[in-house]
Parts: structure tokens; sequence; C-alpha cells
């Protein structure tokens, strides 16, 4: 996974990762096999239990609005937030693209590549593709 080696070299701050049950579920798996720490919001339960009991990962259940993901990027301070949710989970990208920006906070948004299925990432303010 090459984005996992780029977050790797890039990133020494802590990720938040808000996904679902796919490139979600990947990156997570990735990140704590290469023994990075990461915190990662799932809105379900049956999301939850899919990451259940991968070393690094802290998991955090349930939706939130915007004032909690605001309260969430603030409480760990100097942060990424990756959002890896459901290309149809549209809300979701918005309030995390508006909790980003009102906190100064680096965005960056995991794509679902439509013709294969294989995750790609681009970053929220450049909107250039990773590599």
């Amino acid at each position: 996974h090459g984005h996992t080696a780029w977050l790797q070299r890039r990133v020494s701050k802590m990720l938040l990762i808000f996904g679902g049950t796919t490139e979600g579920r990947r990156l997570c798996e990735a990140l704590s096999a290469a023994g990075r720490k990461a915190e990662a919001f799932i809105a379900t339960e049956y999301g939850a239990n899919l990451l259940r009991d991968l070393p690094g990962i802290t998991l955090r259940t349930g939706r939130l609005n915007v004032a909690a993901m605001i309260a969430a990027i603030q409480a760990a301070e100097g942060t990424v937030v990756i959002d890896a949710t459901h290309p149809y989970a549209r809300d979701v990208t918005r309030n995390l693209v508006q909790a980003c920006a009102e906190t100064g906070t680096e965005y960056i948004r995991v794509l679902r590549d439509e013709r294969s299925l294989r995750g790609g990432a681009q970053r929220g303010a450049g909107g250039g593709r990773l590599p």
C-alpha cells in the first residue's frame, strides 16, 4: 500500500481516521501492522467490530456532528484527519471539511477507484493525487 508508506514518511502527527468498513478498515489494518498509532472514528458497531483488537488503533464508535468532530480534533493536538468514509457519506465528508477548516487541520480524502475498487487518496486542500 503506497498510501500507507506515504503517510508514514510524511506524517508524524496523530492520525484521526473517519471510516467505514472498506477503505477505513484497510488503512487501519495497514497502519496497525506498521506499528503506527491512530484513532478511528466508526459510525456503527458493525464497522467497529471489524477493527477490534488492532494494536495501536483506538476506536471511537458513533455518529458525530460538526461540533463533536471539532472537539475530537482539538482533543488530539497536532492531527491529520483522514476521511475514508463511504463515497455516499457526503454529509460526513462535508462536516469533516468544515471541522478541519474551522480548526486549521490538514484534511486528506481517501477515494474509491470505481474502475478497480482499489482505494486512492486525494489531498483535501490541493486536490492533487497522492503518490
